[in-house]
């Protein structure tokens, strides 16, 4: 598709290529007309001339000199030839013939009308005039003079020759011209595209480049920066109705957790106990989504700050393996652990544990009983470390892989069989990028999942 600055400097490049080609049509056409007004005023002069010569001749009686009519003047005019006929079309005196005149042409002629013509002689384009004659006061007699066009046609083809030149390189000039002011006239609008494409729900702080201009762009830009004004109003009033509810949930959470702890020592009832425990198990999973709720609402608002310590990622797998080995044991689930060697980075502990955990917790949810899952750490070279976890689950369908990372969402075919709110990879991958690393994931129905954590090693060079 062509793009709105194109196709102002097609449309004004073709406009003028059309007058440019207007222009040149009718400067074509008034020059031909006026070499040709000029060869006809020298054909009259010369058939005048012509005529006198016949009229002097016409009064002696040795009849008519050839030679004589050869040396009446031509005024520059080329291969000229001239025939003199009478009412009967019989020529008296001339040149080879040049053209025979039909009765009805010789009889409009001796009625007084001359008449131009263009007809070859001898291969050459040629002017030819037709003029009645007056002798002895009877006009009876038809003179036909003519003259090569040549000169006439190497003049038209000379200007067509500069027209060849002019046009195209007016053309050119004209595209160039176009592309530099409409580049120039939408210097602004590309301005605010390339603001936009920056702009997003995280960065509602910047805004639009008003120009000085009082135009229409001008106006635009006023409009967007309104716009995203009321947004980042909607989006600052969001984040902060997250952040409070979550505080607010997670202290009668507490207190109902706890109370129900309590009662659950006391009750004997067993069928009181599991009511009691399934009720525990909800008000986790509630305590999970508000913490993870309250986390996202931190990152939205930027405070979510790293706390850069030195770590031995090594030992910081060992602890998460460790720490979900129960969850693995109770689905039969082996987790193999591969660490070629000692890796020391500065990173925030807490949040590329919470990484490792998530990941690892989603392949032992998603995988089959007695399957087993992997782990690795691999150096990668100087400046790039690699967590990689691979699971022999059912796979994730293809049309599910673009959005994994997305708030909320969740598999249709998951939904209803694995526990969870859709929340854990997408802080997995903000917690990654704030690293300046990179999260990968692959998988196919029936054939497991792997991630890849990719990590800098030089990212942090100093602690904080």
């Amino acid at each position: 598709m062509l793009s709105i600055k194109l196709k102002i400097v097609l449309a004004y490049t073709l406009i003028f290529g059309i007058l440019l080609s207007l222009f040149a049509l009718i400067i074509y056409h008034s020059t031909e007309k006026a070499d040709l007004a000029k060869l006809d005023t020298k054909l009259r002069s010369y058939s005048l001339l012509l005529q006198s010569e016949i009229e002097e001749q016409s009064r002696e009686d040795n009849g008519f000199n050839y030679k004589d009519f050869k040396s009446v003047g031509t005024d520059g005019l080329k291969r000229t030839r001239f025939q003199f006929f009478d009412k009967n079309g019989k020529m008296i005196i001339g040149d080879t013939i040049i053209v025979k005149p039909d009765t009805k042409s010789i009889s409009s002629f001796l009625n007084g009308s001359d008449k131009f013509d263009k007809i070859k002689i001898d291969g050459h384009r040629s002017r030819i005039y037709y003029a009645p004659v007056e002798i002895d006061e009877k006009t009876d007699h038809i003179l036909v003079v003519s003259s090569s066009l040549d000169e006439v046609h190497e003049d038209l083809e000379r200007l067509l020759l500069l027209f060849l030149i002019i046009i195209p390189s007016g053309l050119i000039l004209a595209g160039l011209s176009a592309y530099w002011i409409a580049k120039k006239a939408f210097s602004p609008v590309n301005n605010m595209i390339n603001t936009a494409n920056e702009i997003s729900a995280y960065s509602l702080d910047k805004r639009l480049d008003v120009p000085q201009t009082n135009d229409e762009v001008k106006a635009l830009s006023i409009t967007l920066n309104s716009m995203i004004d009321r947004l980042d109003k909607t989006f600052r009033s969001h984040r902060q109705f997250i952040a409070d509810a979550s505080h607010e949930i997670r202290t009668p959470l507490t207190v109902i957790q706890t109370e129900l702890e309590l009662a659950l020592k006391k009750v004997n009832d067993v069928d009181s106990k599991e009511s009691i425990k399934i009720s525990l198990a909800e008000i986790e999973n509630l305590s999970k989504l508000t913490n993870s709720l309250l986390t996202l609402a931190k990152i939205d608002a930027q405070k979510n700050k790293l706390e850069i310590s030195n770590v031995r990622l090594d030992e910081l797998i060992l602890d998460c393996v460790q720490m979900l080995k129960p969850f693995a044991d109770l689905n039969e689930n082996k987790i193999n652990i591969s660490i070629n060697e000692v890796v020391e980075l500065n990173v925030d502990r807490e949040k590329i544990k919470s990484v490792i955990v998530n990941v690892l917790d989603n392949a032992i949810k998603y995988s089959e009983k007695g399957k087993e899952i992997s782990i690795s750490l691999i150096k990668k070279n100087p400046d790039l470390v690699i967590i990689k976890i691979v699971d022999n689950g059912a796979g994730i369908a293809e049309s599910d892989l673009p959005h994994i990372f997305e708030r909320f969402y969740r598999s249709n075919e998951i939904r209803s069989s694995v526990e969870g709110n859709g929340l854990g990879l997408a802080i997995t991958k903000e917690f990654v990028e704030m690293h300046g690393g990179k999260i990968i994931i692959k998988s196919a129905p029936g054939k497991g999942t792997a991630f890849k954590i990719k990590l800098p090693l030089r990212r942090f060079s100093t602690l904080k």
